[in-house]
Parts: C-alpha cells; structure tokens; sequence
C-alpha cells in the first residue's frame, strides 16, 4: 500500500483559479502531501518552458485538476490547451487523478452536455452558449466533455468529477479519496508486461468480464497507450492491475524511470506470445531488462522481490497438431531461457489461451495464492473431504469467478474440467440474476459417465462464495452424499476465510 506521505501532487489549472491553486499549495502541504506546480508557464508561451513543465507533471505522483472558466494558453505541438496538456500526460502514466470543477461551470457543462447529445449534427457557437447564460469558454465545455469521455475500453478512466465552491470542498475530496480511504484497506499492484501484440489487455478483460464473452471483446481492443489501470476486488482486498503497453516507446520509458512505474508491485505477469516465434528474441530481451531495473529499484529502495508469472500465451486449443508440437518443444528452450535471465527471481509458468478460459482461471488463481496463503489450506480441506469418496471436483470461488481454491481428482481429463468450469461461470450469473442460494445440474462426461453436482452459495459476513462439488451418478440417488460434503466443507472454509478477512465477520 502506497502512502500519501511526501507525494508530489501536481496543481493544474488556468491563471484564473490562480488563488484557489495557491490556497490548495498551503492546504496539501499539512497534509504531507508534497504539491508543486509551474507558474512559469504563466508567464511565457515559451516552448521550453511548456516542455519543462509537463516533465514536472511526468515526476510526480499524483494530479489535481482544477477547471474554471477559461480554457487556457495554447500549446503550439496540438492546439490543445496547456491545462488540457498535462491532464493528458497524467493520464497515459495512469496518475491518480482528481478533477475539480466550479460548481457554476459544472452546472452549466451539464446543460452543454444534454444540448450537445440533442444536437450531435450540428455545432454549437459561443453565441448559442451565451444565448443561455453560459459565461464560460466554449473550449472549456469541450475539455470537460472530453475528460467524461476518456474511456479504457467502454470504463471511465474519470468514474467521477467533483464540483467545488471554495477550498474546503476540494480539501474534503482529497481527504476522502485519497487519505481516509487509502489506509483502511490493503491495496495490492499487478503489473502485467510484454512486448506488443502479446495478448495482455484480452487477458485482463478475459478476467474482468467474469471470463464470459470475452471471445467478442477480443476482436475490438487496440494496442495499449502508456500503462493503464483496472481495479478488482477479491476477498475485500483491492487489487490494482497495471496493463504496461507493449510498444517500443512506451516500454523504454519504463526501463528509463523504473522506480515510476514497477515498484511496490506484488506480483508480476510477464505474458510471451508463443505463436510468434519471430519475437521470441525480443521478448527475452525485454524480460532480461526488466529484470536488471527491477533488482536496481528494489535492492535502492529495500522492497520485496516480487514473484513472475510467465503468461506462455495464445496456445489456443485449436492448434494444429503439428504447430503445438512445434510450439511445445519451444516452450522447453523458453522455460530455460527465462529461468536463464531470472537472477533469482521466483518464476511460475502457465500455458494459456483467451479462448480456454480455464487456463486463465487456473494461472489467476494460482497468482492470487500468492498473496493470500491461507487460501491455500482450502486444497487440503477438500482432499481431506473427498476422501474415500467419489467426489470428482470441489472448488470454491469467489463472487468474481476467482477461484479461491480447489481439488479435483486426479482421473478427471482436463477436457471434462473445463467443460465443468465453463459451464459453471454460465451458470453463475445465472444464480446472481435469480437470488437463489443453491443449483442443482446433471451432465455426462464425453465417454458417456453421468455426473451430478451441487453449487452453493456462502455468505460470510458482507460477502459471497461460491461452491461447487461434483460426484458421479444422478439425482437423487447422490443428493444426500453432496449434500453431506457441503455441511462438511461449510464450517472450515468459513474458519479460513475469516482468517484472511477476520473484521468482515465482525460486521
């Protein structure tokens, strides 16, 4: 969890919220916030001096924008204005943002946002805005309609703006978004990396889709600019997943100021395009340098080194047979290769494909185990329950389609446990849209064996798991032995849960 102390937060605004900016310097400094902003570019529309100061905006930590009536200066390179200039920047680094808006602009943005929606063929003048009383720049209605629209595949970057009347409301939004609720939870850092075209943004929408179709996401996503930012919530801890472009420039800059943008990670995925054997080079040499930063930051800055899932990605299953064989003697010379580079780096490796979901499901979890230990006591349990018994699968997820953990007989053909999780993360929103507390569902594997099984739902305090157990045979002659399993399993996952969480029970 990273702390507010001694951040740098960087001031943007137009000379005309000059004041508010000053009194917002004295305020974040009892804060121990460390604010800074450029007043030279003020001044001068020296080029020079506008370069300087969205270097000031790339050094700090976080961003404050404050927009008041005017749009700003110019700056030359995009027509854009300054102001706009450096929210742009602080976006593509992925700074954590917060915009302020005069309440009386912000009212008069939402009667130009309506208009705009009413009037899309058409343009609407400064003579038509003042026509309804509006006082401010039409360019400053067009930069607030553009920070709504900022969008990383359909989601807000912006989920929300806030309007202010004086300098107690900003302080107020600081307070609450970044010091009261900052420390009262545990905020983890995923960075996923590669070079580009390596499939990582469809493996992130894969896991934040709940895996359901993901299959169409794919074909829409474009390469990723600069590092983007997605959160997910998993046994009521948060969970940052940074998503690093791929592309040349962007990863030079990340290999210029590492401490930027990998310190204080908890877990790395480094995902390698295995049908490409073209750039198998260039990947390694990418991993072998963010190796060598990664050691310069951490050992400077005493953190822990953070463990490496190598993503072996896009082995779809419908491979041809001979290119998978291919690829898996490949796989053999780049397990060693990364192992080669890793400098005692903990690695982990997992095969994968957008289009296996369980192989997604296995590799996240897996990472998720790493954070939390106990989780991994849940195995056991279930191997202890299915003792003795023709229990094929028990596992436990949570109310994102995580799986938590699990235990499947060693029999059971990878084939027939993917047909059984696919079919389950249907089923779940399913369960979700319906309220109901348990599902009862009867299959047959692809040799013919009937199966039957049983998903219910935990509550645990304010949150809700998910479990499945599956055993051969039909309903009803199985419905007492599942039954059984479940009041067996129900009271242990609960003890472990409540380890991990022990405050959402007391609630």
């Amino acid at each position: 969890m990273i702390s507010s102390k001694n951040q740098t937060v960087f001031l943007s605004g137009t000379s005309e919220v000059m004041d508010i900016t000053n009194n917002l310097f004295s305020e974040l400094q009892k804060l121990d916030f460390k604010p800074t902003w450029y007043k030279k570019r003020f001044e001068t529309n020296n080029l020079d001096a506008i370069e300087e100061c969205l270097k000031n905006v790339e050094k700090s930590d976080r961003y404050i924008l404050i927009i008041g009536r005017t749009y700003g200066s110019i700056y030359p390179k995009t027509g854009n204005s300054i102001t706009e200039e450096e929210f742009k920047t602080a976006l593509i680094l992925n700074k954590p943002v917060l915009v302020f808006i005069k309440s009386e602009v912000y009212h008069q943005f939402k009667i130009f946002e309506s208009l705009k929606r009413k009037s899309e063929r058409f343009e609407i003048s400064s003579n038509d805005l003042k026509s309804f009383g509006f006082d401010a720049d039409i360019g400053v209605y067009e930069f607030i309609l553009r920070v709504v629209n900022k969008r990383y595949h359909g989601i807000r970057k912006i989920p929300w703006m806030s309007e202010f009347n004086d300098i107690e409301d900003i302080i107020s939004v600081v307070k609450d978004k970044w010091i009261s609720k900052e420390f009262s939870y545990q905020i983890s850092k995923i960075s996923i990396l590669g070079i580009q075209n390596a499939g990582k943004t469809a493996i992130i929408y894969s896991i934040f889709k709940n895996f359901l179709n993901y299959e169409g996401i794919v074909r829409n996503l474009r390469p990723t600019k600069g590092v983007e930012r997605q959160h997910l919530k998993v046994l009521d801890h948060d969970i940052n997943h940074f998503d690093f472009g791929g592309q040349r420039r962007y990863r030079d800059m990340y290999l210029r100021k590492p401490e930027n943008f990998f310190l204080l990670t908890d877990i790395i995925f480094y995902v390698i395009d295995l049908q490409e054997t073209l750039w198998y080079v260039e990947s390694l040499d990418y991993f072998k340098e963010i190796i060598k930063k990664l050691k310069d930051v951490l050992i400077k800055n005493l953190w822990d080194v953070p463990p490496i899932i190598v993503m072996l990605h896009k082995y779809d299953p419908d491979l041809p047979k001979e290119k998978k064989e291919k690829i898996d003697e490949q796989v053999v010379l780049l397990k060693y290769s990364f192992r080669e580079h890793a400098e005692g780096f903990d690695l982990f490796f997992f095969k994968t494909s957008i289009y296996d979901v369980s192989t997604i499901i296995e590799c996240y979890s897996s990472a998720l185990s790493l954070l939390f230990d106990k989780t991994k006591l849940i195995p056991c349990i279930f191997s202890e329950i299915s003792k003795n018994q023709d229990i094929l699968i028990m596992a436990l997820f949570d109310s994102s389609g995580i799986i938590i953990g699990e235990y499947y007989l060693p029999s059971v053909h990878l084939s027939d446990k993917n047909k059984i999780y696919e079919f389950y993360l249907k089923v779940e929103r399913r369960i979700k849209n319906e309220d109901r507390a348990k599902f009862r569902f009867s299959d047959a594997f692809k040799n013919g064996t009937p199966f039957s099984g049983v998903i219910e739902i935990i509550r645990i305090g304010q949150l809700h798991f998910y479990l499945l157990i599956i055993t051969e045979g039909e309903f009803p002659q199985v419905e007492q032995k599942l039954k059984n399993k479940i009041e067996n399993a129900r009271p242990k996952i609960e003890e472990i849960i409540s380890k991990i969480i022990p405050f959402e029970l007391e609630n």
